[in-house]
Formats: C-alpha cells, structure tokens, sequence
C-alpha cells in the first residue's frame, strides 16, 4: 500500500479521511500544527500505520523533510475563517504576516 502524508490531517476533513485510509491499509502520516487542538487524532494513535508530526507548512525545511518518501501528499493545511486569519496575521508565528508564495 501507498504512505500517504497529509497537511492538515488533524482538520475536519482530514480526520474524516484518515481512518478510511488506515482501513485500506495505507500508512498514514499527519503533519499539523494543531491550531484547534489534537483530541481528534488520538484514536489514530492506536493504529499502526499512522505517524504525527507537529508542524507548520511554512517551516519549508520541517515540510521538506518529513515528506520524504511519501507516496502521495494530501494537501489540506488551511488557516480558514476571516478572524483566524486576521488573528494569524497580527499574532501568528513571529507576532508578524507571513505570506506563502
């Protein structure tokens, strides 16, 4: 079967998605910085074939390293919502705007 990696994965759709993937059989790997917390994912953490790393995209080298030797990459890191983006921008990593391109 396939390593998957996904952003985001500790969203709402990632973790919609990610025990569908760990049924099939995949190896699953999350990489999120858990902005909304992480109680969604610990039932994850009983299968076998699901890794977690605690990041944010934007660490391009962190990004870069971990999705060595994937297969396949879901991209799913967001930062939605007006407020939270705002919030993100004044206060985020740095207390400054990072933009990513």
């Amino acid at each position: 079967m396939s390593k998957i990696f996904i952003t985001g994965g500790a969203g709402y759709i990632g973790t919609t998605l990610v025990p569908k993937l760990l049924d099939l059989g995949h190896e699953v790997t999350v990489f999120d910085m858990l902005l909304h917390g992480g109680n969604q994912i610990i039932p994850f953490f009983r299968h076998k074939n699901f890794n977690f790393i605690r990041g944010d995209i934007r660490e391009f080298e962190k990004l870069q390293e971990a999705v060595t030797g994937q297969d396949i990459v879901i991209h799913l890191a967001a930062i939605v919502g007006f407020p939270r983006v705002q919030d993100e921008s004044r206060n985020g990593p740095g207390g400054k705007c990072r933009r990513n391109h």
